[in-house]
């Protein structure tokens, strides 16, 4: 409800110190209250102190408990850095199933960050089928909000480019070895006539 936003509101002006002064201690109290309340942004919050160590000792075995409530609760932000966590095995065993679950649920939220990381799994065909046009397609999507997605889709494109190139090379390398072959055959059959 209200309190609970309230709570996470109030921790976030601690946390960057808007308006504020400063207190990442504070901020870490306010977003566990919010917990408390079953809030899953407060949650996600909590969760990410524990990831970069703010307010209170980093421990991302702790983050990632926090950021699966968070997911369960419906916070997309927490399915994606859960998916992160388990591809990576950063806090939790590896599990590349449920992370490539996790991540196409926050992309299907509509979750800038999951698509980009979608893509990069698509692109490289890692625990999934390759599929570069898919993966282009989630960087246009992310891409006006996220400067990484136009990034890594510019790269894409450049080494798609680039391998174009190399099999048109490797086809007329084909065809020149082609006619090759064919002209020393000629040779062959030329001099053994001799």
């Amino acid at each position: 409800g209200g309190v609970a936003m309230a709570y996470n509101s109030l921790g976030f002006l601690y946390l960057r110190g808007f308006g504020i002064t400063k207190d990442h201690q504070k901020a870490v109290e306010l977003f566990r209250r919010g917990v408390e309340k079953n809030d899953p942004f407060s949650t996600h919050a909590l969760a990410d102190c524990f990831y970069r160590g703010v307010g209170v000792e980093k421990d991302s075995t702790e983050a990632c408990r926090l950021y699966e409530i968070g997911a369960a609760g419906g916070n997309a932000m927490s399915m994606h850095c859960l998916s992160v966590c388990l591809r990576e095995g950063d806090g939790v065993p590896v599990d590349r199933k449920r992370s490539l679950d996790l991540c196409y649920k926050a992309m299907q939220l509509g979750l800038p960050e999951a698509m980009v990381n979608l893509a990069k799994v698509l692109a490289v065909g890692d625990g999934v089928e390759k599929d570069m046009e898919k993966a282009k397609f989630l960087l246009k999507m992310a891409s006006s909000s996220r400067e990484e997605a136009q990034v890594i889709l510019s790269q894409l494109e450049k080494e798609e480019e680039k391998e174009q190139r190399a099999q048109q090379r490797r086809q007329q390398s084909v065809d020149l070895n082609g006619q090759e072959q064919s002209m020393l055959s000629k040779a062959m059959g030329y001099f053994r006539r001799k």
